[in-house]
């Protein structure tokens, strides 16, 4: 994947200067693609609206595999797409805007902090819920 991100950094040039520091949100998506698609379908146009706006940037993506399969086979779980925000509020709007056109399934979420408090916006496949506090996983 790190051929695929330096070859996007060339063509679009380095993430814009942008006042402040950046702050992290994950993109979950609940779904079984290949990395090349998971560019092309969210990556790349999620990162030109991000950009756009002067909201922040796409910063990389990946695929969470389960444990080997009796066969030795593994499965994706998930996967996920990384945004650097430099204004939370305004990149959430857009993801939130730009995923369900973009082909998101149902159980996307959104995972980001509001400072030390985990949340994320929940995707039910026709609308969003917003700012829920994020359950530990344990």
């Amino acid at each position: 994947m790190a051929a695929i991100d330096n070859l996007k950094d060339l063509l679009h040039g380095a993430p814009p200067a942008m006042p402040g520091e950046s702050e992290f949100i994950y993109v979950y998506l609940p779904q079984d693609i290949e990395p090349d698609e998971r560019y092309e379908r969210y990556q790349e146009p999620l990162d030109a609206e991000l950009r756009l706006h002067g909201a922040g940037w796409v910063s990389g993506g990946g695929s969470l595999l389960s444990e080997a399969l009796e066969d030795g086979s593994l499965e994706c779980v998930h996967v996920g797409v990384d945004v650097d925000a430099v204004d939370v509020a305004l990149a959430r709007e857009i993801l939130r805007t730009q995923l369900p056109g973009l082909g998101a399934p149902p159980g996307t979420r959104l995972l980001y902090r509001d400072g030390e408090t985990a949340l994320e916006d929940w995707f039910d496949g026709e609308t969003w819920t917003l700012a829920l506090e994020q359950e530990d996983d344990d």
